[in-house]
């Protein structure tokens, strides 16, 4: 008898999620474990826009989300961050020396923190 499941057909762990992190037009599509930190995810953002850690905000449906919490901690499981259709994090990054201004006047904190807002509603 031949069992044809989509994640053992490719390899794909029960475990992975696949992510579309977006920032204004920048666009990054990756895979990781449940078990991922939302700081390790900083650091694979890191690798690729070099930005460090500290600098970046990632956020699921406008909820800003915790550096010490796993992936799976934060909702993103594999049936919520298929490969078909990877879940949205929206980033922001520190802006130096100027205060980030959200276009709908929200999120104030983080503007005045000096963080640029970015909401997945926003981007073009």
């Amino acid at each position: 008898m031949h069992h044809c499941q989509n994640y053992n057909q490719f390899n794909i762990s029960q475990t992975d999620v696949f992510l579309m992190i977006r920032r204004h037009k920048t666009t990054i599509f990756t895979d990781a474990k449940e078990s991922t930190t939302v700081y390790e995810l900083k650091r694979i953002v890191e690798g690729i826009l070099k930005r460090p850690p500290e600098d970046q905000r990632l956020y699921k449906d406008e909820q800003l989300l915790e550096d010490s919490k796993t992936l799976g901690d934060s909702g993103f499981t594999n049936q919520t961050a298929r490969p078909q259709a990877p879940a949205t994090v929206g980033l922001a990054f520190r802006v130096s020396g100027r205060t980030g201004a959200s276009k709908a006047g929200r999120h104030e904190a983080e503007s005045e923190a000096g963080y640029e807002v970015c909401q997945s509603q926003w981007w073009a």
